[in-house]
C-alpha cells in the first residue's frame, strides 16, 4: 500500500474514533445532573487539564442561545489531532459559559500533555463533531499552560448571517 493510501486509511479510521468518543462517551446529561467534565467542584486539581469561561460576544449572543451543543476541543499547537474533547450544553449565563477539561477527556489515555497547548471552542449548530458551518459561534485560546483554571475564550460567529 502507497503512503498516500495508508494515510488515507489513518484518516478515516482518526474520523471514526472521533465521531465515537463524541457520541457515545460525551452524551449529555439528564436536566438536572452533572458530569465530572463540566463540574469543577467534583475533580480536583490533579486531573485538571484547563478550565474558564467562554465569553460570547454581543453579535453572536442570539445564535449562540439557539445553538444546544458546545464542543470544547484541545489541541498541541501544530496537531490537527485532539488529544481532550467534551461536549456540554450551551447554558449560557449572561453571554458567559463554564467549562473544563479534565484527564477523564483524554481521547487517547497515555499520552503527553500538549507542550504548546490551543483550546478551540465551537457552538456547533448541526451537532457534528466533524464538521464546521457558517452558523457556529467560534473561539480559540493559546499562551496558557496545562492547569490553568482562568482561561477566557472570546467566541464570535464563523461567517456573520448575511455574509456571503
Amino acid at each position: 500500500m502507497s503512503k498516500t493510501g495508508i494515510f488515507g486509511v489513518i484518516g478515516v479510521l482518526a474520523a471514526i474514533v472521533i465521531g465515537w468518543f463524541f457520541f457515545a462517551k460525551n452524551q449529555s446529561p439528564a436536566p438536572g445532573t452533572t458530569t465530572a467534565s463540566n463540574n469543577s467542584e467534583s475533580q480536583g486539581n490533579a486531573d485538571l487539564l484547563v478550565a474558564g469561561t467562554i465569553e460570547v460576544d454581543a453579535k453572536s449572543i442570539d445564535m449562540a442561545r439557539q445553538i444546544p451543543t458546545v464542543f470544547v476541543i484541545l489541541r498541541d499547537q501544530g496537531s490537527r489531532a485532539p488529544y481532550a474533547v467534551t461536549k456540554i450544553p450551551s447554558k449560557l449565563e449572561g453571554n458567559s459559559l463554564k467549562f473544563q477539561l479534565t484527564k477523564s477527556d483524554i481521547m487517547i489515555q497515555g499520552q503527553p500533555d500538549p507542550a504548546v497547548p490551543v483550546l478551540k471552542v465551537r457552538f456547533d449548530s448541526d451537532g457534528n463533531p466533524m464538521t464546521e458551518t457558517p452558523q457556529d459561534v467560534i473561539g480559540t485560546a493559546e499562551g496558557f499552560q496545562i492547569g490553568n483554571s482562568n482561561v477566557r475564550i472570546q467566541a464570535t460567529m464563523a461567517q456573520p448571517q448575511g455574509a456571503p
